[in-house]
């Protein structure tokens, strides 16, 4: 909970723990470019690699 109302908690943060911006920025970029490469691969209909078809999902069984 916030220690005022409308301000945000004082709750430490990755700066705080030593983490430089970059690092922060690096971490977002990685999961911003798997977002992307999920919705392209899904709109796509790429099939999944031969090493991976036992990982693959299948929907269940209505």
């Amino acid at each position: 909970m916030p220690d005022v109302p409308g301000a945000p908690p004082s709750e430490p943060t990755p700066l705080d723990a030593g983490y430089e911006p970059s690092q922060m920025l690096d971490v977002l970029v990685g999961i911003a470019q798997k977002t992307l490469s999920n919705y392209t691969h899904h709109l796509a209909d790429t099939p999944v690699d031969e090493p991976m078809q036992g990982n693959a999902w299948t929907p269940p069984a209505a």
